[in-house]
């Protein structure tokens, strides 16, 4: 879910790894499709990564617009966002019992031990 650098980014470990990638975004284009064809193909997909600010602090209130009450066991949701550590997102991953749920805060961690070693170099 998003477009923008940490999308790009996830999409390219994806992609190296060998795990299919479906593009999310608030308006359909030729390579991504809209949160409102996810409905249609929510049973095909095992992880949601969220690269979006939504439910990022300030705004804790809001989350991706994503069918909550289609989602299951087969379905695990990584949030890029780590302030909260649990955002709306997550939350309403683990109210309809998903496999599982990853935070943002290791990705935080590894862009800050990058940053240090570069800076001490």
């Amino acid at each position: 879910l998003g477009q923008e650098g940490t999308a790009k980014a996830i999409i390219v470990a994806m992609e190296v790894l060998g795990i299919p990638v479906i593009k999310v975004s608030r308006v359909a284009s030729g390579d991504a499709i809209s949160y409102e064809e996810i409905p249609s193909i929510i049973s095909e997909i095992g992880l949601i990564v969220n690269t979006t600010p939504l439910g990022m602090f300030p705004n804790i209130d809001s989350s991706p617009p994503l069918p909550y009450a289609a989602l299951n066991e087969q379905h695990f949701l990584y949030d890029a966002v780590y302030n909260p550590l649990e955002t709306l997102f997550l939350k309403k991953g683990i109210a309809a019992r998903v496999g599982g749920t990853h935070t943002g805060i290791d990705m935080l961690i590894g862009q800050a031990d990058k940053a240090w070693e570069i800076w001490k170099s």
